[in-house]
This record gives structure tokens, C-alpha cells and sequence, in this order.
């Protein structure tokens, strides 16, 4: 390393032999960023579409095998609720077409379901819903870990000290995350729609035919994609982050990460400077450190909660319209239409939600669709004023979650950025961030989620029928309006007393 140490401040990272120029354009176009992030949101709504397909499905498939109404309504709770289950428990680096070859697997064990023995309906449909969560899992970790290294290489690994630049860098991750998003909006509108219409007009073979056909592609897509391999980080400290006290206290301000600088100095000199310049790197797990911020497992709270919304509706929805509406598989399916299309507009209300602070959208959201999940008790007849009623809930009750999901999903980012910031200024290795880790942490959160939601509406349905169901999903909704809005972006306690410091005169 030169002795100057602004020389190698913003190092060129892709400075080795295989640099795009050596590349052919079919090689330079498998690496793209651009197809990369299409691989990897197709990923994702593969994930989500075969999720949801199954769903409408579900009820009339087990009426069809000989199940009682209560039955149909536990077995189906227990196939949801074991999905999510297994996708919390399995949370984990696997290679990215293991994921892809484990969901083929399930969906042929999903297909053989109806066509076992009655005795063993329920545990082979089990079995695959189990082997979808895992992969499910597999496929939103590695999807966000590929992102990263992807993006955050040419966006993330720069300085983060505090300019615009660091923010651009930070909005362009999330520009490529919210493709993820969009993915996974229309997964879920597609999935129960065409799961609906195809199982009604196709059958068992129509609809499995047709998630065998999205994943097939989802394979070909990842068989074509190239992986970028991981590059390591320059670690830059600017003065004012010294002055501030952020820092080191000596002015060695560059590290290369990978190795300790070699100047023309004794061997002594330069085992001092070293540990001047690079401290010791904490020895707290960067999973739990993302966890020491009340304002971070808040958010978790809510992503929690948003997946019991989901998952509850996804159990309780279809066996009720069935029973009280008398509807088929299609309409089963097409009434998920208007819960989810409020999603297509997601990163509109991403946008406003920057620019305006997103912790009072959160509040007013939950604390609307409390009463609307609650009012969904008087739909109780296939009369045209119920159907019009639940229609309009279901579309209220989307609009909800959708303004809630995007400043959740944001602070998920945000925490990643302020903790690899924070190890920049200390001179730690940052070569693989917190962004992964931290959309991990977003993704076990949703799995919970997916396991109690389904486990406590299908119970409750059971017991306490529909108005029971949507009773108790709406007092989680309301309750957890009153965590988020004091701790989403910050205390908000602490927010008002700065507030009220800054006015007072001096």
C-alpha cells in the first residue's frame, strides 16, 4: 500500500483479469445487475405464486377426499401453519437452485396429495408444505444475500461517511429491493386468482401443470445467471468523523480490509499502527446486534403482526366463503383480488412515506383496519350487499397493509446501513454487511407470522366460527398500533423532548 493513504481511497472494485471487457455479452449480460435482480424477484414471485395458488384450492380439494367441514378447516390451518413453521426454522445460507430443486420437490408432493389414501391426505400434504417452507426460505435468504453482493458491492462497499452519496447508495439498494417487492405483489394477486380459475376449470392436473411450468422457468432463469463473486471492501474514515469522535483517534484513515497496511516502518511501529488503526472487531454476532435497537424489534413486531393479517385471511377466507357464500374455487380465488391489488402500488406509498416519515401512516393504518378486520363479521349471507360489504373490506384491508409494509421494510435497511456505517468508521470487516442478515431477520419475523396466523384464525373459526376469527385478527392489528407509533423511526418520546429543547431560547 502507498504511504499516501488518499491514493487508495476509492479503489477501482473490479480491478482484477476478468473485468467486463474480457467478458463476451452473454457473459457480461448472465452478470448483469439487471438480470440478476429479474432472476432473483422471479425467485420471489415463483415463491409467493405457489404459495397462493394452492390456497383457493385447498377446501374443495379436501371436500372432494371425503373430509368433514371441521376437518377441512384444521387440516388446512395445519398446512399453513406448518409451511411457516419450517420456513422460520430453516432460515439459512443454501445454495440458491438447491431452493429452486426442493420447491419442484414439494409442488410434486402437493400434486400427489388428493390421489393418496384417505388416511394419508393430510400427512402427505403436510410433508409438502413443509418441504415449500424450506425451500421458501432458501430462496428469500439466499434471494436477498445474492441482491447484496450484486448491488451492494458497486453501491454499498463505498464511503459511508455522511454525504449524499451515502444515501443515494442507499436508495439505489432499495430501488433493486423494491423489484423484490413488486415480485411478490404479484405472486400474491396471481397465485390465488389463476389457482382459483385453474383448479375449477383444469382440475388437480391443470393447476400443478401450471406451477410446474413457472418453476421449470425459474430454473432455466437461474441456470443462465452468474453470480458476481464477492470483492473485498475499502474501509474509508473522513476527518470530520475523527474530529467527531466516531472513529479512530489516529489519522491512518484508510484500512484495506483484508490486510493491515505495510509502510516503511519496524516491525513494532507497524503492529502499534495496526491496532491504532483497526480495532479488535466485537465479538457479538452481527444477527444479534441488529437485534439491540427497541426500534428494530418493533419493526419486527410489525412485520409480525402484517404476516398474521395474511396468513389468517389465507386460512379462514376460502372455507367461509364456501360455506356461507356457497362460491366455487374461482371465485375463492378471484375474492383475493381485491385484498391484494392495493400492493401494485406499494412503492408510490414507499415514496410518500420517505418523504413525509412513515411512523403516523403506520399508526393511522393499523388503527383503520382494526375495526374493518373486525366488520368483516357482518358479511353473512350471499346476499349482494354482503358481497359488495366484504369486497370493499378486503380492499380496505389491503390499502392498510400495503402502507404499512413499505417504511417496515424500509427500516429494515436502515438498521443494516447505521450498523455497517458504524463498523466502517471502527475499521471492522464489513465485506458481507448486515443488509442479508437483516432481511433475514424480516423474513423469520413473516415466517412467525405465517405459523400463528394460520393456527390461531383456523382454531378460532373452528370454535368460535368467522366472527370469532376476524375478532381476534383485528385486536392484534389494533393493539400493535400503540408499539409502533412510539418506537417506529425512533422514540417518539425522545423525538418531542428534542423538539421542545431546540425551541426553548437559549
Amino acid at each position: 500500500m502507498d504511504a499516501n493513504p488518499q491514493m487508495d481511497a476509492n479503489p477501482p472494485m473490479d480491478s482484477n483479469p476478468n473485468t467486463d471487457s474480457n467478458l463476451s455479452k452473454f457473459e457480461r449480460f448472465r452478470s448483469s445487475k439487471g438480470f440478476i435482480t429479474f432472476t432473483v424477484s422471479y425467485a420471489v414471485f415463483t415463491d409467493c405464486f405457489l404459495y397462493a395458488a394452492i390456497v383457493p384450492m385447498a377446501p374443495f380439494a379436501l371436500k372432494k377426499a371425503g373430509f368433514e367441514d371441521d376437518a377441512i378447516q384444521e387440516n388446512i390451518t395445519l398446512m399453513l401453519a406448518v409451511f411457516g413453521a419450517v420456513c422460520f426454522a430453516a432460515s439459512g445460507w443454501v445454495p440458491f437452485l438447491i431452493g429452486l430443486i426442493v420447491l419442484l420437490v414439494a409442488t410434486a408432493v402437493l400434486w400427489s396429495a388428493p390421489f393418496v389414501p384417505h388416511k394419508t391426505v393430510l400427512a402427505v400434504s403436510l410433508v409438502g408444505r413443509a418441504t415449500q417452507g424450506f425451500a421458501s426460505a432458501v430462496v428469500w435468504t439466499t434471494a436477498m444475500a445474492v441482491l447484496v453482493d450484486t448491488v451492494g458491492q458497486e453501491r454499498l462497499g463505498g464511503n459511508l461517511t455522511h454525504t449524499p452519496m451515502k444515501a443515494a447508495q442507499h436508495l439505489h439498494f432499495i430501488e433493486h429491493a423494491g423489484w423484490i417487492g413488486l415480485a411478490l405483489n404479484f405472486g400474491n394477486i396471481l397465485g390465488p386468482v389463476l389457482g382459483g380459475v385453474v383448479y375449477e376449470y383444469g382440475g388437480v392436473h391443470g393447476l400443478f401443470g401450471l406451477c410446474i411450468w413457472v418453476i421449470a422457468l425459474d430454473i432455466i432463469l437461474r441456470l443462465i445467471m452468474k453470480e458476481r463473486a464477492r470483492q473485498p471492501l475499502k474501509g474509508k474514515v473522513s476527518d470530520s468523523s475523527l474530529e467527531s469522535g466516531a472513529g479512530p483517534t489516529n489519522k491512518e484513515a484508510t484500512v484495506e480490509l483484508r490486510s493491515l497496511p505495510t509502510f516503511s516502518t519496524s516491525a513494532t511501529e507497524t503492529s502499534l499502527m495496526a491496532r491504532r488503526s483497526v480495532p479488535n472487531p466485537t465479538r457479538i454476532p452481527a444477527v444479534l446486534r441488529l437485534l439491540g435497537s427497541t426500534r428494530f424489534c418493533v419493526n419486527l413486531w410489525g412485520v409480525f403482526v402484517l404476516a398474521i393479517i395474511f396468513t389468517a385471511l389465507d386460512a379462514v377466507l376460502p372455507v367461509t366463503v364456501e360455506r356461507i357464500l356457497g362460491w366455487n374455487a374461482t371465485l375463492a380465488g378471484v375474492i383475493f383480488l381485491p385484498f391484494s391489488l392495493p400492493s401494485l402500488v406499494g412503492m408510490q406509498f414507499g415514496k410518500l412515506t420517505d418523504r413525509f416519515g412513515g411512523r403516523w401512516f403506520i399508526f393511522a393504518s393499523l388503527t383503520a383496519a382494526c375495526p374493518a378486520l373486525i366488520a368483516l363479521r357482518f358479511v353473512q349471507e350471499n346476499a349482494p350487499t354482503d358481497v359488495a360489504l366484504l369486497i370493499f373490506l378486503l380492499f380496505f384491508i389491503g390499502l392498510c397493509t400495503t402502507i404499512i409494509l413499505e417504511p417496515l421494510f424500509a427500516e429494515f435497511a436502515r438498521r443494516a446501513t447505521e450498523l455497517q456505517e458504524s463498523d466502517k468508521h471502527l475499521g471492522r470487516d464489513i465485506r458481507y454487511g448486515y443488509y442479508a442478515q437483516a432481511y433475514a431477520h424480516f423474513n423469520m419475523a413473516w415466517s412467525l407470522g405465517n405459523t400463528v396466523g394460520p393456527l390461531m384464525a383456523g382454531y378460532i373459526n373452528n370454535a368460535a366460527g368467522w366472527n370469532g376469527a376476524t375478532l381476534a385478527t383485528g385486536v392484534i392489528c389494533g393493539f400493535s398500533a400503540i408499539p409502533l407509533v412510539l418506537y417506529s423511526e425512533g422514540p417518539l418520546i425522545r423525538k418531542w423532548s428534542l423538539r421542545r429543547q431546540a425551541r426553548q431560547p437559549e
